[in-house]
């Protein structure tokens, strides 16, 4: 079934309604108001139109018509920090303005324009996605998928849902969708998505390639075999009849030569079955993360808090309240710690020094990883909640006691 045009509506509630409709580019598709517009009536016109996407109002506090009109709608509500005023509304509005017929459309347009001009970078960045994999016939699809959630899905991410409905990392966050569990659940999976989900999925190409690779040697195999054979099979007929050894000689070199060739091909066989098997045991474990991931706290490993750490920009990529495994806490910038503290408070590492002691929460790493269940990728910690959870309570209790012991301390040595 092909989908409807994706709307972006402009409201303007009240005893004369207006309304205003934007296309995914920005154009004017339709305006108009009515005294007769309550909800119902409203909703039932503007769905003739098409399916609204997001609808924008001028108002901070979104009025109580605009917010059931995208209840029940499935768009996303659009609005400004403070109201905006008239000279703003006229200024965002003057491409059309002829369009209006009196100030409540033009009001409308203006709304419409503003939710227009907020999402205007996004809606931009999935075209271009989209024209890059050669699949701008799924915009809507996606586009509608990416709006979907109140934080907004990756396009990536966006794109699987609509393309890989049956794949068993996107039913499990259709699934989060759907029973709209908490924002922190689904931007874990949106975590899982970017750093593992691709992983696994070139885990999956190489494999496959692999195995083509390993079709074709077993190919080339048989055919030396079957060479091999009919070797053996006239140097039997013909040694009876062979006088000079120098005959002999070249037939036993041509022979062996067959025969090493068999041996490397076989050797090589083995390493590439070895290569697969470890390929589908790590995509099999990503896969179990994957669909399991609400089990797990996260923790992003880090080398050091040195000049890696500054060079890679991690902290740019860090969300407050993310965990830290940080491999050796011996290395560090003071300006690196000062930024950490802004976002993170807990810290898994091995040998604390004193300036993580003084700003983190700390576990120590050998009691984690000999009293909770944990798995490893490259890039991530996944650590068993329920076991973490305690040994993060524990340390909590211990930093608190501490850090109030020293300012005892501090305050005794300044009085």
């Amino acid at each position: 079934m092909k989908l409807k045009e994706l709307l972006i509506v402009g409201i303007d509630p009240g005893t004369t309604t207006a309304y205003a409709l934007l296309d995914l580019n920005g154009n004017l598709l339709d305006v108009n108001s009515s005294k007769n517009y309550d909800l119902g009536t409203l909703i039932k016109v503007i769905a003739e139109k098409g399916l609204p996407l997001i609808v924008g109002c001028d108002k901070k506090n979104v009025p109580w018509f605009v917010q059931d009109f995208a209840t029940k709608t499935g768009a996303k509500v659009i609005s400004p920090e403070e109201d905006l005023k008239v000279a703003e509304k006229k200024d965002i509005a003057r491409l059309f303005k002829e369009k209006a017929a009196n100030t409540h459309e033009d009001d409308a347009i203006a709304s419409a324009l503003f939710a227009f001009r907020r999402k205007r970078a996004l809606l931009e960045k999935i075209y271009n996605t989209l024209k890059r994999e050669n699949k701008l016939e799924k915009i809507k699809e996606v586009t509608r998928t990416v709006f979907s959630t109140e934080e907004g899905l990756p396009i990536r991410l966006a794109l699987d849902i609509v393309e890989k409905p049956d794949d068993e990392y996107v039913k499990a966050v259709k699934k989060a969708i759907e029973e709209e569990m908490p924002k922190e659940f689904i931007k874990l999976y949106e975590k899982l998505y970017e750093s593992l989900y691709p992983k696994m999925r070139q885990l999956e190409v190489d494999n496959q390639h692999f195995k083509e690779y390993n079709k074709t040697l077993k190919e080339k195999n048989d055919g030396l075999s079957r060479d091999f054979q009919q070797m053996l099979g006239k140097i039997s007929k013909r040694v009876s009849a062979i006088k000079g050894d120098k005959a002999l000689s070249a037939l036993k070199d041509k022979l062996d030569k067959k025969h090493i060739e068999i041996q490397d091909l076989k050797l090589h066989l083995a390493e590439k079955e070895s290569v697969i098997e470890e390929s589908t045991a790590k995509i099999s474990a990503l896969n179990e993360i994957i669909r399991n991931a609400q089990k797990y706290v996260i923790l992003i490993k880090v080398k050091n808090f040195g000049e890696e750490f500054s060079r890679a920009r991690i902290y740019e990529k860090l969300n407050a309240g993310d965990i830290i495994f940080v491999e050796d806490a011996s290395i560090y910038s003071e300006q690196n710690i000062n930024n950490l503290k802004r976002k993170v408070e807990i810290i898994v590492c091995d040998k604390p020094n004193k300036i993580l002691k003084e700003n983190f929460i700390i576990i120590e790493k050998n009691k984690l990883f000999e009293n909770v269940a944990h798995k490893e990728t490259d890039e991530f910690l996944f650590v068993e909640k329920e076991g973490f959870n305690k040994l993060a309570e524990a340390s909590i209790d211990k930093s608190v006691l501490l850090h109030k012991i020293l300012n005892e301390y501090k305050e005794e040595r300044e009085n």
